[in-house]
């Protein structure tokens, strides 16, 4: 009775030192006497009467650490377990806490769609017994914030989870949905107005819509979006936004060759260039980051009032055949002329490729009217 004891201590005192050095360690540690395998699978090399089983675990990679060893996160939230046990091959079951279907394998994982606070139990059966360890607590799933993936309202802190399933690309994901045109953003966001006005009935999330702001690329952990200035209030500023409306200087074209406006974050669409240019409508200083105010002045194209041009800036304006890196011509043609900068403006602007002979405008295009078509 007393070994028994014992024994029970010295598994206890086993457990709680190897849950603190692996509970969410970046891959599983295994002891030198275990053996790891997939359910029902049973290794040639591995017997099964190396003596009862005497300790489990396991390790989750993917896991912010919480300040009780457990693993924290929004919804959705993805979990990859690994088991480990000493005492010969084994068959492994978890239970998730969230009621959801157990798993089994020793590699198995598991994605919350639904805030909470979760317990992962394990159960493991080898031939020689079995234990169950279970760490109560161990997932806490907060509500995800507007802008954020979903596929379920109870994931969002908003309660809505529009275009899962129903919206064209890039929303098909589903997207955490929060209006903002009363009652403003949360700290962390801001309203960004992705509104269509070219379309009677657009899209659900073509809207005032609560996005997460941004400075770079990397914060932006949605496929489809990224880092870039978006029309909030009368100004802009830098949001992680859907490809789908574009900023400034993006192509704007149908596979039919026409210009689609509702392609374009300010609702126009030059016809300008063999992709088209997406652009807006501006006062001087109204651009965003990355852009001027200027007025087109070239034959063929109309245009009523002054649009935003893009600033070159390495080879973003390469990839049209008809635009390139230029300087606001001084004589006629004009082409584009840049208010409110002054006249020794040096920087360059991605607009209509100016030319004096078609060979300079690749194949299938000509030089019109000091321009190539």
């Amino acid at each position: 009775m007393q070994k028994t004891h014992s024994h029970r201590r010295l598994r206890t005192v086993i457990l709680s030192v190897m849950f603190a050095a692996t509970a969410c360690a970046d891959g599983p540690i295994v002891p030198p006497d275990a053996a790891i395998i997939e359910f029902g699978v049973l290794p040639d090399s591995i017997s099964t009467d190396q003596g009862p089983v005497s300790l489990i675990n396991f390790v989750v990679s993917d896991c912010h650490t919480t300040d009780g060893g457990g693993c924290a996160g929004v919804a959705p939230m993805t979990l990859t377990f690994t088991a480990v046990a000493s005492g010969g091959a084994f068959n492994a079951v978890w239970e998730f806490g969230d009621g959801s279907d157990p798993a089994q394998g020793a590699l198995v994982s598991h994605t919350y769609d639904v805030p909470g606070t979760y317990d992962v139990t394990l159960a493991v059966q080898t031939s020689a017994g079995a234990l169950s360890e279970r760490k109560a607590n161990f997932v806490v799933v907060k509500p995800a914030p507007a802008g954020a993936s979903c596929r379920f309202d109870e994931s969002c802190a908003s309660h809505e989870c529009i275009c899962f399933g129903s919206c064209d690309f890039p929303l098909d994901s589903g997207i955490c949905w929060e209006s903002c045109s009363v009652s403003g953003c949360d700290a962390g966001s801001v309203c960004v107005d992705l509104r269509d006005p070219t379309s009677e009935e657009p899209e659900p999330w073509r809207t005032e819509l609560c996005l997460p702001s941004c400075e770079t690329d990397d914060e932006c952990d949605r496929l489809g979006f990224s880092c870039q200035p978006g029309p909030v209030g009368n100004g802009w500023q830098r949001a992680c936004l859907p490809a789908i409306p574009r900023p400034v200087g993006q192509p704007c074209r149908t596979s039919a060759g026409d210009t689609d406006a509702s392609q374009c974050l300010g609702g126009l669409c030059l016809d300008i260039g063999a992709s088209g240019y997406c652009s807006l409508n501006c006062q001087p200083g109204s651009c965003p980051d990355g852009s001027r105010c200027a007025a087109l002045d070239v034959p063929g194209v109309a245009v009523a009032q002054p649009v935003c041009l893009l600033i070159c800036d390495g080879d973003n304006c390469q990839s049209d055949t008809l635009l390139s890196c230029q300087l606001a011509p001084t004589e006629p043609p004009i082409g584009f002329s840049v208010l409110a900068v002054g006249q020794n403006d040096d920087t360059e602007y991605c607009a209509l490729k100016s030319c004096t002979d078609t060979s300079q405008c690749g194949l299938a295009h000509s030089c019109q009217q000091s321009f190539c078509r």
